[in-house]
């Protein structure tokens, strides 16, 4: 009996590195989460059309560069405008822009730059407002300026206002997601007792917070790369504990539900598999929803 399931365990893994391949080989190797800036504008009037961009320290970020354009779908008097502008600091415009009017939002969530300038203009007018310099803190950085306040040269302010409560959410569905993945896999591989799904459920929740949670805290403070970087030895770290808890522990409960166990082997395989479907259904989620992961 423990040799038929140690042989399905053997075939839910290579199903499990199958599928991984199949869905990494089409995906685009820039997949994933990127660093944003996000800006909300208060008090913006919605009837009076506005455009927003940001400005850039550097001649170029990611795909947008000075000289470039991405732009799409607005008047091209717009677009000259603001490739027309000139900065009296030297900031560059990198061809990206937003009609914020409608929406009081401009979402810079492909590399945005650095260092920069919250430049709006408004078309009827053709005036510019123009902000003093601020710069990314998190790999996802929210701002709010307040078009009523501005500076004594007449220059907008942008505060910092970090979304916790959306970060949060992310987080929380990210340890869900991981944890249903990994129960999953426990019932794949027969663990389906009450003992069995209790003791994972708690192995996999305080793994998954602890991990989770400790990648939320290096994505915000250092950003993506180091993001990934802590990521794999993270998830190394884990399948080690969890292995070294099921060798011994599941052991002790196959024997008292069971009245035998299986062997080393089998719970090192089990927690490679979990762990490795996770990261496949995590990896594919990315691509769905990547604000959630």
């Amino acid at each position: 009996m423990r040799k038929r399931q140690f042989s399905k365990s053997l075939t839910v893994l290579f199903l499990s590195c199958l599928l991984g391949l199949v869905m990494f080989i089409p995906v685009s190797a820039d997949m994933g989460p990127k660093p944003s800036v996000r800006i909300t504008f208060e008090h913006m009037d919605p009837d009076t059309l506005c455009y927003a961009t940001l400005l850039s320290e550097d001649e170029s970020t990611g795909p947008s560069s000075a000289g470039g354009s991405n732009y799409t779908g607005y008047d091209d008097a717009v677009f000259d405008a603001f490739a027309a502008y000139e900065d009296g600091d030297g900031f560059w415009f990198l061809g990206e822009l937003w009609q914020v009017n409608e929406s009081g939002v401009l979402a810079w969530t492909y590399y945005p730059p650095d260092r920069f300038k919250i430049l709006l203009y408004y078309p009827e007018t053709e005036t510019f407002v123009s902000s003093t310099v601020h710069e990314d803190y998190a790999f996802d950085s929210y701002f709010t300026v307040d078009l009523n306040a501005r500076s004594a040269a007449d220059l907008l302010i942008a505060e910092k206002s970090y979304d916790h409560t959306n970060e949060l959410l992310c987080l929380c569905v990210r340890i869900l997601a991981t944890f249903f993945v990994e129960m999953a896999a426990a019932l794949l591989f027969g663990f389906r007792s009450g003992k069995h799904l209790g003791f994972l459920a708690v192995v996999n929740a305080v793994t998954q917070i602890v991990l989770n949670g400790y990648l939320n805290i290096v994505e915000y403070q250092n950003g993506y790369f180091a993001f990934w970087g802590q990521f794999f030895l993270g998830e190394l770290i884990v399948v080690i504990l969890e292995a070294v808890c099921y060798c011994r522990f599941l052991k002790t409960i196959d024997r008292e539900v069971y009245g035998e166990a299986h062997s080393r082997a089998f719970y090192i395989i089990y927690a490679i598999t979990a762990n490795l479907l996770s990261f496949i259904t995590g990896w594919f989620c990315a691509g769905i929803w990547p604000d959630f992961f």
